[in-house]
């Protein structure tokens, strides 16, 4: 003997089957969004970066130490601004001593094996505080960061910028 569903049964399940369907479709699409935007595939912050002396200058990812190889020369960071006429040019660059930028990278080599063990010491965090020089382009040397605040070192730096034709100028910043 053959049981069947009566056809008003059967449509009374389809609806909620349906909608608890397109809950657990919507709610995985939304975990995958959302894991796409805080996990580590997340895109890294970009930067400017110059490696002819502000000639011109590149965007990349933020995450680099400077001075860096790139393409066979020495990339620095580069503070882009803009006039008003909106011409864009490196207003001043930026990079760690060698010194400095030794210890960054055992520091980031520690992070990459957390299972070895590292501390910072003193003295190389009195090395990063003192290591990092500036330079406006086409100026011979690097001048170094001056003791105290490197934040207000850098506005007061990109304060001192002036455009080439007079106009006033804006430091342009990137985002992702």
């Amino acid at each position: 003997m053959v049981t069947t569903v009566p056809a008003k049964l059967e449509r009374k399940w389809v609806g909620p089957a349906v909608g608890v369907t397109v809950l657990i479709v919507g709610i995985g699409l939304a975990l995958m969004s959302w894991r796409s935007t805080v996990g580590p595939s997340a895109v890294a912050p970009k930067a400017f970066f110059t490696d002819d002396d502000g000639a011109t200058y590149f965007s990349d990812r933020d995450a680099h130490l400077v001075p860096f190889d790139h393409g066979g020369r020495p990339a620095v960071s580069a503070h882009v601004f803009k006039t008003s006429t909106g011409k864009m040019f490196v207003g001043w660059e930026e990079r760690e001593t060698d010194a400095a930028l030794a210890v960054l990278n055992a520091i980031q080599q520690a992070e990459e094996h957390p299972d070895v063990p590292f501390k910072v010491t003193p003295q190389q965090r009195q090395i990063i505080s003192a290591g990092r020089e500036y330079k406006k382009p086409g100026d011979k040397g690097w001048t170094p960061e001056p003791p105290g605040d490197g934040h207000m070192f850098a506005a007061t730096m990109s304060q001192s910028i002036k455009a080439p034709d007079g106009s006033t100028v804006e430091e342009v910043r990137l985002s992702d």
